[in-house]
């Protein structure tokens, strides 16, 4: 800024104004937040990666529904490329409102089997696990498992894997992970290649409440929480850029469908 007296400039001062924190990116998606939505967008972004081609100051990019939240939004300036959004919206009760009940539901309308070990996950089957699942290998899961349901009426921790390549599902298999509890993900963890439904998401649960990692997440698939996630807890360096980017895979849900979705059975009695 430039002062100016009798058109002579007398003094000048450069303001600096830090970016915001972090903030979350999403791709082909609809996405709705309990609560307000606070996601606060630099305005010239940065590209999550090298495969991350949009670099527009826009929440929801690619093939993106609504973007909605109970509440208002809070630096959301573009949610989507039209910019469709919805504000005070209550969403109506779903099956995020019990997953519990998910499992009495696949054991009487589905066809599933029960494993006790990761390694005894099948192929185009709901695998059923009772009890809390850690995941310390991407090959807890075998490499040739694909469009698979694991269902688990407990936790489940992506802990930290070996070596310095932290990603699950490095093939990209159509593979859906729904549990009863909390989806906890150590901050090590770089990519996850899966649909993550829960009921509450810890994207670094190994970090203490009101820090960060600087380390980056990527989700292919998409990430589904009844409670609200209230602090990523991941904050690049480099703010301009993206500390969670969710991509939606619109193929993992037409792989799973058939295992994902409900039955609703309707009829009359005619005379």
């Amino acid at each position: 800024m430039i002062w100016y007296q009798n058109g002579t400039s007398i003094d000048s001062v450069t303001f600096t104004i830090p970016l915001a924190g972090e903030w979350f990116k999403l791709r082909n998606a609809s996405f709705y937040k309990n609560g307000a939505l606070e996601n606060a967008l630099p305005p010239a972004p940065l590209a999550f990666d090298n495969v991350d081609d949009d670099t527009s100051a826009i929440l929801s990019i690619g093939n993106s529904g609504v973007v909605m939240s109970e509440l208002g939004m809070v630096g959301v300036d573009n949610a989507t490329q039209d910019d469709w959004r919805l504000t005070n919206y209550s969403r109506q009760l779903s099956k995020l409102d019990n997953l519990p009940s998910q499992i009495s539901y696949v054991n009487s309308n589905k066809s599933f089997k029960t494993i006790t070990l990761l390694s005894d996950m099948q192929t185009d089957t709901i695998n059923v696990f009772i009890g809390n699942v850690t995941i310390s290998n991407p090959s807890d899961i075998n490499g040739s498992v694909r469009d698979a349901v694991l269902l688990v009426d407990g936790n489940i921790t992506f802990a930290d894997f070996p070596g310095n390549s932290d990603v699950f599902n490095n093939g990209g298999r159509s593979i859906a992970l729904i549990v009863t509890g909390s989806i906890n993900i150590h901050s090590d963890i770089d990519q996850i290649n899966a649909i993550l439904i829960g009921e509450s998401v810890n994207f670094a649960f190994d970090i203490a409440s009101g820090s960060t990692t600087p380390n980056p997440l990527k989700i292919v698939g998409n990430v589904i929480s009844h409670q609200p996630v209230t602090k990523l807890k991941r904050e690049r360096s480099d703010l301009e850029r993206p500390s969670v980017f969710i991509v939606v895979s619109p193929k993992m849900y037409m792989d799973l469908w058939t295992k994902l979705s409900q039955i609703t059975l309707r009829g009359r009695q005619i005379q």
